[in-house]
């Protein structure tokens, strides 16, 4: 089985790019591909350097970026477990349990990214230094990570995550990570109306469209720093979604 994986090998420091290409088991990006994206990705983020160093910013790096413009994925971030409150707004038993529904998920430290894909009952580490190799996963370590959720998971994580907002006391100081995260995962939902939907069904995608243009308001105020107006977002996301029937 290890000889059949694909596996990119490392060049210079272009791990980030590795990880990807190793993800769809295919050489999808060169390095200049790479580089553009990173141009276009710092210019949505002020003060990145994308192209030297990994930088995160709204739950996402480079990685998840490429990921969402190229290959229409959403990357939820489980960050370092560096310091103490790192991980303080995550349940960490709901994203062990998403972990073991994940069929291939990025791993990194503060050096180097590699991802990890699941084959039977098996996990194997693909790395662009260390090759592929047989390796244990049974719950999140102190490493980072990028859960790639799609499929039924999607649906249930976006329906986790408008729970967990509902529950949110307007003064947390991780109220604004879950809507980054609500809103690029619900940007990989069909929201589309159809012809034959459900008047039941129909209802919840015009909230969730909705959700999805008041928070990309909300971020996009947040990047041009117009801190006047996030109060009034925040109030006017937690209303609608607190009206939000789930799935």
């Amino acid at each position: 089985m290890i000889q059949t994986l694909f596996c990119e090998r490392q060049i210079g420091d272009m791990c980030r790019m590795h990880s990807i290409n190793n993800y769809f088991g295919k050489a999808f990006m060169n390095e200049s591909e790479f580089f553009k994206y990173c141009d276009n990705y710092d210019k949505i983020i002020k003060g990145l350097d994308s192209k030297s160093m990994d930088g995160f910013a709204e739950g996402r790096s480079i990685v998840s970026y490429i990921m969402d413009k190229k290959f229409n994925k959403f990357l939820f971030l489980i960050p370092i477990n560096s310091y103490k409150a790192s991980r303080n707004h995550l349940d960490i038993e709901h994203y062990n349990d998403l972990l073991k529904k994940c069929n291939c998920f990025f791993e990194f430290n503060k050096n180097h990214i590699w991802v990890n894909r699941k084959i039977g009952n098996k996990y194997y580490k693909i790395d662009s230094i260390g090759g592929v190799n047989e390796t244990n996963v049974k719950c999140l370590s102190n490493n980072g990570y990028f859960l790639v959720i799609d499929r039924k998971n999607l649906y249930e994580e976006v329906n986790y995550l408008i729970n967990k907002i509902t529950n949110l006391h307007f003064e947390n100081d991780n109220m604004e990570i879950f809507f980054y995260n609500l809103y690029y995962s619900l940007n990989k939902l069909d929201l589309s109306i159809k012809d034959d939907d459900e008047s039941k069904f129909l209802e919840k995608k015009i909230q969730l469209k909705n959700i999805l243009k008041i928070l990309f308001d909300f971020i996009d105020n947040k990047r041009k720093n117009k801190n006047t107006r996030i109060i009034y977002y925040k109030k006017n996301i937690l209303a609608i979604i607190k009206d939000f029937i789930s799935f």
